[in-house]
Protein backbone atom coordinates (compact mmCIF):
# COMPACT_ATOMS: atom_id res chain seq x y z
CA UNK A 1 0.00 0.00 0.00
CA UNK A 2 1.18 3.50 -0.86
CA UNK A 3 1.08 6.37 1.62
CA UNK A 4 2.08 10.01 1.29
CA UNK A 5 4.44 11.40 3.91
CA UNK A 6 5.40 15.01 4.51
CA UNK A 7 8.91 15.34 5.81
CA UNK A 8 10.50 18.21 7.68
CA UNK A 9 12.45 20.61 5.50
CA UNK A 10 15.84 19.19 4.57
CA UNK A 11 15.20 15.83 6.27
CA UNK A 12 14.16 13.68 3.34
CA UNK A 13 17.15 11.38 3.62
CA UNK A 14 16.78 11.12 7.43
CA UNK A 15 13.15 10.02 7.05
CA UNK A 16 14.01 7.44 4.40
CA UNK A 17 16.84 5.97 6.48
CA UNK A 18 14.71 5.76 9.63
CA UNK A 19 11.74 4.14 7.86
CA UNK A 20 14.12 1.66 6.21
CA UNK A 21 15.61 0.75 9.61
CA UNK A 22 12.18 0.14 11.12
CA UNK A 23 10.42 -1.58 8.20
CA UNK A 24 13.35 -3.20 6.43
CA UNK A 25 14.60 -3.00 2.88
CA UNK A 26 11.20 -3.79 1.29
CA UNK A 27 10.09 -0.18 1.61
CA UNK A 28 9.95 1.77 -1.65
CA UNK A 29 10.10 5.55 -2.03
CA UNK A 30 9.07 7.67 -4.99
CA UNK A 31 9.58 11.41 -5.54
CA UNK A 32 8.99 12.77 -9.06
CA UNK A 33 11.64 15.35 -9.99
CA UNK A 34 12.32 17.86 -12.73
CA UNK A 35 15.60 19.31 -13.90
CA UNK A 36 15.93 23.08 -14.03
CA UNK A 37 18.80 24.61 -15.98
CA UNK A 38 19.77 28.16 -15.02
CA UNK A 39 22.91 29.85 -16.29
CA UNK A 40 24.41 26.53 -17.40
CA UNK A 41 23.86 25.00 -13.95
CA UNK A 42 21.48 22.09 -13.46
CA UNK A 43 19.23 21.78 -10.41
CA UNK A 44 16.88 18.97 -9.47
CA UNK A 45 13.59 19.87 -7.83
CA UNK A 46 10.90 17.64 -6.36
CA UNK A 47 7.58 18.61 -7.93
CA UNK A 48 5.74 17.64 -4.73
CA UNK A 49 7.84 19.81 -2.42
CA UNK A 50 8.33 18.13 0.97
CA UNK A 51 6.14 15.11 0.15
CA UNK A 52 7.25 11.60 -0.73
CA UNK A 53 5.33 8.45 -1.70
CA UNK A 54 6.18 5.41 0.43
CA UNK A 55 5.11 1.82 -0.27
CA UNK A 56 5.18 -1.12 2.08
CA UNK A 57 2.79 -4.00 2.68
CA UNK A 58 2.49 -3.19 6.40
CA UNK A 59 1.15 0.33 5.80
CA UNK A 60 -2.35 -1.14 5.59
CA UNK A 61 -2.17 -1.77 9.36
CA UNK A 62 -3.35 1.24 11.40
CA UNK A 63 -1.14 0.19 14.32
CA UNK A 64 2.02 0.50 12.19
CA UNK A 65 1.10 3.98 10.98
CA UNK A 66 0.37 5.11 14.53
CA UNK A 67 3.77 3.82 15.68
CA UNK A 68 5.55 5.58 12.81
CA UNK A 69 4.06 9.03 13.54
CA UNK A 70 7.07 9.98 15.64
CA UNK A 71 9.88 8.89 13.30
CA UNK A 72 12.65 11.45 13.05
CA UNK A 73 12.28 13.57 9.93
CA UNK A 74 8.53 12.96 9.53
CA UNK A 75 6.10 15.85 9.80
CA UNK A 76 2.95 13.75 9.20
CA UNK A 77 1.28 11.17 6.95
CA UNK A 78 -1.60 12.35 4.79
CA UNK A 79 -4.89 10.91 5.98
CA UNK A 80 -7.18 8.82 3.77
CA UNK A 81 -4.36 7.21 1.79
CA UNK A 82 -6.19 3.88 2.09
CA UNK A 83 -9.22 5.33 0.36
CA UNK A 84 -7.22 7.07 -2.37
CA UNK A 85 -5.03 4.16 -3.52
CA UNK A 86 -6.43 4.22 -7.05
CA UNK A 87 -5.61 7.93 -7.54
CA UNK A 88 -2.15 7.53 -5.98
CA UNK A 89 -1.35 4.60 -8.28
CA UNK A 90 -2.63 6.49 -11.34
CA UNK A 91 -0.46 9.52 -10.50
CA UNK A 92 2.67 7.43 -9.92
CA UNK A 93 2.02 5.46 -13.12
CA UNK A 94 1.56 8.70 -15.09
CA UNK A 95 4.80 10.13 -13.67
CA UNK A 96 6.79 6.98 -14.42
CA UNK A 97 5.45 6.93 -18.00
CA UNK A 98 6.83 10.44 -18.55
CA UNK A 99 10.23 9.90 -16.99
CA UNK A 100 13.44 10.24 -18.94
CA UNK A 101 16.78 8.79 -17.92
CA UNK A 102 17.76 9.32 -14.27
CA UNK A 103 14.06 9.31 -13.27
CA UNK A 104 13.54 12.95 -14.33
CA UNK A 105 10.09 14.00 -15.61
CA UNK A 106 9.99 15.11 -19.24
CA UNK A 107 8.16 18.13 -20.64
CA UNK A 108 5.42 15.82 -21.97
CA UNK A 109 4.17 15.35 -18.39
CA UNK A 110 3.41 19.06 -18.12
CA UNK A 111 2.04 19.30 -21.67
CA UNK A 112 -0.74 16.93 -20.63
CA UNK A 113 -1.67 19.28 -17.79
CA UNK A 114 -2.45 22.05 -20.26
CA UNK A 115 -6.05 21.18 -21.01
CA UNK A 116 -8.24 24.19 -21.57
CA UNK A 117 -6.51 27.42 -20.64
CA UNK A 118 -2.95 28.70 -20.47
CA UNK A 119 -1.06 31.98 -20.38
CA UNK A 120 1.74 33.25 -22.60
CA UNK A 121 4.97 34.00 -20.71
CA UNK A 122 6.91 35.64 -23.55
CA UNK A 123 6.47 37.11 -27.01
CA UNK A 124 4.04 39.72 -28.30
CA UNK A 125 1.10 38.19 -26.39
CA UNK A 126 2.92 38.06 -23.04
CA UNK A 127 0.50 37.82 -20.07
CA UNK A 128 -2.47 37.04 -22.35
CA UNK A 129 -4.56 34.05 -21.34
CA UNK A 130 -5.83 31.81 -24.10
CA UNK A 131 -8.17 28.90 -24.67
CA UNK A 132 -6.96 25.73 -26.34
CA UNK A 133 -9.27 24.75 -29.17
CA UNK A 134 -7.31 21.83 -30.59
CA UNK A 135 -4.21 19.84 -29.64
CA UNK A 136 -1.84 18.30 -32.12
CA UNK A 137 1.37 16.36 -31.63
CA UNK A 138 3.55 19.42 -32.26
CA UNK A 139 1.32 22.43 -31.62
CA UNK A 140 -1.86 23.89 -30.08
CA UNK A 141 -4.54 25.86 -31.87
CA UNK A 142 -5.48 28.63 -29.46
CA UNK A 143 -8.08 31.33 -29.30
CA UNK A 144 -7.50 34.82 -27.90
CA UNK A 145 -10.69 36.83 -28.15
CA UNK A 146 -11.62 36.18 -31.79
CA UNK A 147 -8.11 35.40 -33.08
CA UNK A 148 -6.87 31.89 -33.71
CA UNK A 149 -3.14 31.31 -33.20
CA UNK A 150 -0.97 28.23 -33.65
CA UNK A 151 1.62 27.72 -30.86
CA UNK A 152 4.40 25.14 -30.99
CA UNK A 153 4.57 22.89 -27.94
CA UNK A 154 8.35 22.65 -27.80
CA UNK A 155 8.72 26.43 -27.53
CA UNK A 156 8.07 27.10 -23.87
CA UNK A 157 5.99 30.24 -24.40
CA UNK A 158 3.12 29.30 -22.09
CA UNK A 159 2.13 28.01 -18.65
CA UNK A 160 -1.05 26.15 -17.69
CA UNK A 161 -3.69 28.11 -15.77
Amino acid sequence: MWIVAKYNSGQSQTLKENLSKILGSEIEFYQPKIMIELRKKKFFKNILGNYVFCRHSRFSEDKILNNLKFVKGLNYFLSNCKLEQKQILEFIYKCKNHEEKNNILSQSFFDELVNLKAKFISGPFKSFAFEIINKNKNYFITKINNFKIRVKKKNKYFLPL
